[in-house]
């Protein structure tokens, strides 16, 4: 296993400014976004730039394989990921709590398995 980590882009839901700016709903949109961080970021240098999100956005508004084929690692606060991505053949990481407590560290952690 190579954990030489990728640089990340967290896409999730979001909103501000009184709720009046929204984070994209259809996924069109999101593939538009996607796709010209994916180029900046290579035209930059950085050839190792994946997508982390949640589950349920990744079933819904990011379910496209332009989206799909960069995305390996999924936060999922449940007993099993249950989730599989068939673009998608490497490494994978599953965020499966954010309220680990850790000797050492003052306050609760985000706690992710890699395979």
């Amino acid at each position: 296993m190579n954990l030489s980590y990728p640089i990340y882009y967290d896409v999730e839901n979001w909103e501000y400014v009184n709720k009046t700016k929204r984070a994209p709903s259809d996924t069109g949109t999101w593939v538009k976004i996607i796709n010209k961080y994916m180029a900046t970021m290579k035209q930059a240098g950085y050839q190792n730039v994946k997508v982390y999100s949640y589950r349920q956005l990744l079933q819904t508004r990011l379910n496209h394989p332009d989206i799909l084929q960069h995305v390996n690692w999924v936060a999922a606060y449940t007993d099993a990921l249950d989730w599989t991505n068939p673009h998608y053949s490497g490494e994978k990481g599953w965020q499966y709590t954010s309220s680990e407590y850790l000797k050492g560290i003052r306050g609760r952690v985000n706690v992710s398995v890699w395979y």
